[in-house]
């Protein structure tokens, strides 16, 4: 990352001024080797730039020898570092771990200062990062900024510290808190300048960085005006520096040249491109890997947008730097994965198959599964070439129709999905984002090869597991982590005081990092985050010490089991229905309780766009736009198996944009969808087959929320928006109150602390506001009943819920919006449903879009009613809606946006157990008696 192609121009700078503020020593000899040792220093630092990287360690080696000999510890460490830092350039990070690790050990024996240690802290964060070893990396900058608060840590410490935690946050894909890091970096750089602590120029200098980095992270993010703002703004204090800062411009060029392509200036994207490339050619601090870098990113955009021979030339360019990364098998990886996919393109097998045998070293499948667990590599992208190979046996298969081609590329995906599998347990959601993205190309391949497979061997059963495994594991990698450890926090009995304890303490560092935000962050406050990490880390630890299964049930199995989906499937009597798509096709996986179907359908360029405009039409109630939207939609999705999802209940478990799709309003030949046949949601097949957690014993039935906010129209708080009142929603819970047992909060008696007090019943009932959140959908909000006594906390984020543990069998959220938000990869939609989901809910009733309140009312009394006659919840819903509009006059009433917004994803079974079926038994047992009595009697008579 940015701080290590910075770090020896930085570092050399402080070094050279930090040499001559030392104490003179007085004997001739320390003299003569003083100067011998700034002789041999300046000799490297002049290699260095002219890219002579062995002479320069060379010499940088001489100057460490003499400055240990004479005892000049600090000087000797800042040798060994900048060796460590000059070697990487050569890309050889094992040599620079292996000076890192051993300069670590000796800090706990050789009497160096605490900046010296310090420093070497920051150096192992620094290549922890390139790495991607990211958790290791934040405990290694907060090693090294405790010893500089040691003796008082400056400005330039803190801008320093804030910038490198705002990388690892935005390595982790964690946007929001990087952000705000690089937010309090900015503060500490003004503060510097402000008490003339730096110069103008080093000012400028801080400044592009961490405008580069915000830049960087808001394109990762998909923010891409802010990206292009940022990265503008770093380029004009590059312009104000006075000499031109190249390893920073190229970086900034190709920001730059990523967000004009993303925002469609295919123009400035290209000019960009090769701008950082020209950049690197004029740089003598060049490193392999960003020219490989630079060379690739011009390839790939011309052949996408331009000159496919130039792109042609500028993969054959790159072999030309591989030998030097051999010693760096993470470079490896990404510089050879693109040459392979080149090859394939252009039919070129053989030279494909050199470069994989290049990339893993002719490794066999049983050598991947015995080295599961070897961090040396980077996940993702070791799997891509896994992947790769599958992909190299299945072209071979095409080419020639030999189907042991076909066997072979099937046994590389599976290992290629092992591997994937363990490491994810392993490291949980601190995967790489970037680690999603590959995964999406790597389905995409695996997928059409055991469609293949299905439709070319005999025993399809063999290769479903091997789908759904591919399908499950992008959809719900996130999802299913926080569902196992929801479980987890049940079935091992973790003591409340535990859980409440480490709840707590996520919630004081989340107060505080939402601090950032708000530029309320200061030194006190800094110390305190600190101490609250430390702590959390602490009970994390005591708790898997105590509890041990704890850990081993909250993980999530890769392994997907075919044969368990198809036993609840028959069980139920219920149909299954999972999607996936990605640009090519639409795959579809059925399983009723009669045949399994897993085909595929080729995928309109339009299919999402297509979605879009079906829900706007439903949500414009003024028009019957929808009908033929979603005819040609319901043709498109359910070609070929309407009949086989009509006879039964159907699951739904959705993919991409499919998640804000309501099935139910697919109009069909002779009406509705939902008309047909009850339909409910899930997340994934992951949650759907997995035993549910029975809680329910000593628990109250139904929580009801009606906040109401009356005279809203009238108040306005600046920290939300103006709401309307929800006369209805008074309605709804007076009805609920009449047939079930409740307990009630209406009004003002409706805060957030009261639900936190009373939140453990079966059924949670919130009839209240919404306000999404795009930018930062973790900051969603619920709201409750204003509490005068805690201004600004009348409201539940989405991180707050993920902390709960709220194992209902039900959840209404009877507001708006609360089924939708961001789609992101690997984690679906994240909206409040899907929040209250990971939090344990069985079942959650969900809004699509801004329902009217009079229309959601009458739905929720019909379906109470049929809750309460012991229908399932699919069922239920089902019918309020078909009694909705039975019992509705008005036609305009009718139009689905009235009736149509409300789904229900999860359990489905019924709440209340049907009371017919004891009468039912008895009155044929005594017809049976009496049967019995009768014959005897005659026999008598």
């Amino acid at each position: 990352m940015l701080l290590k192609r910075f770090l020896p121009i930085i570092s050399l700078l402080f070094f050279v001024s930090y040499c001559f503020s030392q104490q003179n020593r007085n004997t001739d000899n320390f003299k003569k080797d003083s100067l011998q040792f700034q002789k041999f220093f300046k000799i490297a630092e002049n290699w260095f730039y002219q890219n002579n990287i062995d002479k320069s360690v060379e010499f940088l080696e001489k100057a460490s020898a003499i400055a240990y000999n004479i005892e000049l510890y600090d000087y000797w460490v800042e040798c060994e570092l900048y060796k460590a830092s000059f070697i990487s350039y050569n890309g050889d990070f094992n040599a620079t771990f292996k000076i890192l690790d051993s300069l670590e050990v000796l800090t706990e024996t050789i009497p160096m200062s605490d900046d010296a240690k310090s420093n070497i802290f920051n150096y192992k964060s620094i290549f922890l990062k390139e790495e991607d070893d990211i958790q290791t990396a934040i405990s290694y900058d907060e090693k090294s900024f405790a010893l500089k608060e040691k003796n008082g840590a400056s400005p330039a410490d803190k801008d320093f510290y804030y910038t490198s935690l705002g990388i690892s946050y935005m390595k982790l894909g964690k946007y929001e808190q990087a952000v705000s890091y690089y937010q309090l970096a900015l503060k500490e750089q003004d503060k510097a300048l402000n008490d003339s602590l730096i110069t103008v120029d080093r000012f400028y200098f801080r400044r592009a960085i961490v405008n580069n980095n915000l830049s960087e992270t808001y394109l990762l993010n998909e923010n891409i005006i802010k990206a292009i703002e940022y990265a503008e703004r770093a380029e004009e204090k590059m312009g104000q520096l006075k000499q031109v800062e190249l390893a920073l411009s190229q970086r900034n060029a190709q920001v730059l040249a990523e967000a004009y392509m993303a925002d469609g200036n295919v123009e400035q994207a290209k000019l960009n491109f090769y701008k950082r490339l020209d950049i690197i050619e004029k740089d003598s601090r060049k490193n392999i890997r960003e020219r490989i870098e630079a060379i690739l990113a011009i390839a790939n955009f011309e052949k996408k947008y331009g000159d496919t021979g130039k792109s042609g030339q500028m993969y054959d360019h790159v072999e030309v730097y591989l030998d030097s990364l051999k010693t760096n098998p993470k470079a490896l990886y990404f510089a050879i994965s693109p040459v392979v996919k080149n090859y394939f393109d252009n039919g070129d097998l053989k030279n494909a198959k050199k470069f994989l045998d290049r990339g893993l070293g002719k490794v066999t499948i049983q050598d991947v599964e015995e080295s599961f667990l070897d961090y040396s590599r980077d996940i993702g992208m070791y799997a891509e070439l896994l992947s790769l190979m599958g992909l190299y046996h299945y072209k071979q298969y095409q080419k020639e129709g030999n189907t042991e081609f076909l066997k072979k590329s099937i046994a590389w995906y599976r290992v290629t999905y092992g591997f994937l599998g363990t490491m994810s347990q392993k490291l949980g959601d601190n995967i790489n984002p970037k680690f999603i993205e590959i995964l999406d190309e790597i389905n995409k391949h695996a997928l059409a090869t055991f469609y293949i497979a299905t439709d070319t061997f005999n025993e399809k059963e063999i290769y479903y597991s091997d789908v759904l495994s591919i399908i499950e594991f992008e959809k719900s990698f996130s999802r299913n982590i926080n569902i196992k450890k929801a479980q987890a926090d049940v079935l091992v009995g973790l003591p409340k005081s535990l859980y409440s304890l480490e709840k707590a303490q996520k919630k004081k560092i989340r107060r505080l990092l939402l601090q950032f935000q708000k530029d309320e962050l200061n030194d006190t406050l800094n110390k305190n985050l600190n101490k609250q990490i430390d702590i959390l880390d602490s009970i994390r630890k005591d708790i898997t010490e105590k509890y041990p299964e704890y850990d081993k049930l909250k993980r999530f199995d890769y392994h997907f089991d075919y044969t368990e989906l198809v036993k609840k499937v028959k069980k139920n009597q219920t149909s299954v229905l999972s999607f996936y798509y990605n640009d090519k096709y639409l795959y579809r996986f059925l399983v009723t309780p009669q045949r399994t179907v897993f085909d595929r359908l080729t995928l309109k360029d339009s299919f999402e766009s297509d979605i879009a405009k079906y829900i706007n039409a439903i949500k414009d109630y003024k028009t019957n736009d929808y009908r033929i939207k979603g005819q040609t939609l319901f043709e498109q999705i359910f070609k070929n198996i309407e009949s086989s999802i009509t006879n039964t209940e159907l699951v739904v478990v959705p993919y991409g944009v499919l998640n804000v799709l309501p099935f139910e309003t697919l109009p069909t030949k002779d009406g509705f969808l939902f008309e047909k046949t009850p339909i409910s949601y899930e997340f994934s097949l992951v949650k759907w087959i997995t035993p549910k957690v029975d809680v329910s014993k000593n628990r109250k039935n139904i929580l009801l929320f009606t906040p109401v906010f009356p005279k809203a129209k009238k108040e306005k708080d600046n920290n939300r928006r103006t709401f309307t009142e929800l006369t209805h929603s008074l309605n709804e819970a007076n009805y609920i109150d009449e047939i079930f047992n409740t307990v009630r909060f209406d009004f003002n008696k409706a805060t957030k602390q009261n639900f936190i007090q009373n939140k453990d019943h079966n059924i949670l009932h919130l009839a209240t506001h919404v306000r999404l959140n795009e930018e930062s959908p973790m900051e969603t909000k619920i709201f409750f009943a204003p509490n005068p006594d805690q201004k600004n906390n009348d409201a539940l984020n989405i991180y707050e819920i993920l902390d709960m543990q709220l194992p209902s069998k039900m959840v209404v959220l009877s507001a708006c919006d609360t089924g939708i938000g961001p789609i992101k990869k690997g984690d679906g939609v994240q909206s409040l449903a899907s929040s209250f989901s990971y939090a344990g809910a069985d079942s959650v009733v969900m809004s699509l879009w801004q329902v009217d309140d009079n229309s959601t009312s009458i739905l929720m009394k019909y379906f109470y009613k049929s809750l309460k006659e012991g229908q399932s919840k699919n069922k239920a819903l089902q019918n309020a809606k078909l009694k909705y509009l039975a019992n509705t006059e008005d036609e305009l009433l009718k139009h689905p946006y009235y009736w149509a917004g409300f789904i229900v994803s999860g359990d489905t079974s019924p709440l209340v157990q049907n009371l017919y079926w004891p009468w039912v038994l008895g009155i044929a047992g005594l017809i049976l008696l009496l049967i019995v009595f009768r014959k005897k009697l005659i026999k008598l008579g």
